[in-house]
């Protein structure tokens, strides 16, 4: 579908592109949609509790992520910077597949919330106090104050995220606090109206 997006054989107008590009959008959204409401399933099921850990290189997840949304983050004119700051190589150990969807709810959200002209995300991951931290900064539109206490709940969206243009479940950030704590880490937020937010994540670095 991305190939017929680009129209590389220009034999598509430009009503064919935008209703192509809206049948897209929405296939995505359905398909993000199922996804979420598959690990809600497993989580109140109790299944996700169990994890299967491996030595896993951070970096090169978090890599895997930015990749898969990259497109995402072009459309709404996003960039994604990473600054890897950890040491060459290293690995914690973790469910790979709960901690990318983390990782991969959270970089989402913050394109989606960035400004639409001139946005960007830009991730940060480090070793600080002798814990992992995974940080991600945008300059968007912000969660209000009286808004911030319900944010990790399920289903929940703050009232500015629900009257912007971005769409959202408000599954994604209550996912990634599962996930995140179900390793023993923990994860937190700083934000200002109009200004930005920041979500942070910390893990322990010897789970195996």
């Amino acid at each position: 579908m991305e190939s017929i997006l680009q129209n590389k054989e220009n034999n598509l107008s430009d009503k064919q592109l935008s209703e192509m590009k809206d049948v897209y959008e929405n296939n995505e959204r359905m398909i993000g949609l199922v996804n979420d409401l598959l690990n809600i399933s497993r989580i109140d099921s109790g299944k996700s509790t169990l994890l299967n850990l491996a030595k896993i290189e951070i970096a090169s997840l978090i890599e895997r992520a930015i990749k898969n949304l990259n497109s995402f983050a072009e459309e709404r004119g996003v960039k994604i910077i990473f600054n890897n700051r950890l040491p060459s190589g290293f690995a914690l150990g973790i469910d790979d597949d709960k901690i990318y969807q983390a990782v991969l709810n959270l970089i989402a959200n913050s394109i989606k919330y960035s400004k639409p002209e001139n946005g960007f995300s830009e991730i940060t991951a480090q070793i600080k106090d002798g814990k992992f931290l995974f940080s991600i900064n945008d300059n968007g539109i912000g969660i209000p104050p009286e808004n911030q206490h319900r944010i990790f709940e399920k289903f929940y969206r703050a009232e500015n995220a629900t009257t912007s243009q971005a769409n959202g479940s408000g599954l994604g950030l209550y996912i990634s606090k599962y996930y995140i704590e179900s390793h023993g880490g923990k994860i937190w937020f700083e934000s200002e109206l109009g200004v930005g937010t920041t979500f942070y994540f910390s893990l322990k670095t010897d789970m195996l």
